[in-house]
């Protein structure tokens, strides 16, 4: 993985933290133009129900494909953009778990 970007709870919008850990991804494409396609899998915390959480998933990990765009990273390395929702918990609770709330690419 190039870097992990986490979201506050019930948010696909990436606050200061994450457009830093964006920038520091970007900066890791350029420096591996050999690196692609970039696979950019959102996940969430297990508050909700399955269908919406695929949903913010889906969102967030658009968000961060976006923002790598608005970075520079070309579009064409940009390969998958996917959810996984609430499956693979970084922290198995049925809790709002940050580290639960990601993006990674």
């Amino acid at each position: 993985d190039l870097g992990t970007v986490l979201f506050d709870f019930d948010s696909a919008s990436l606050d200061a933290e994450a457009a830093t850990q964006v920038r520091a991804i970007a900066e890791a494409l350029e420096a591996t133009p050999s690196y692609k396609p970039t696979i950019v899998v959102g996940y969430t915390d297990a508050v909700g129900s399955t269908g919406y959480n695929l949903a913010l998933g889906q969102r967030r990990a658009q968000t961060v494909a976006d923002a790598l765009t608005a970075q520079g990273v070309p579009v064409s390395r940009i390969g998958t953009i996917a959810s996984r929702g609430e499956a693979d918990l970084v922290v198995a609770v049925a809790t709002a778990e940050r580290r639960n709330r990601r993006v990674n690419v």
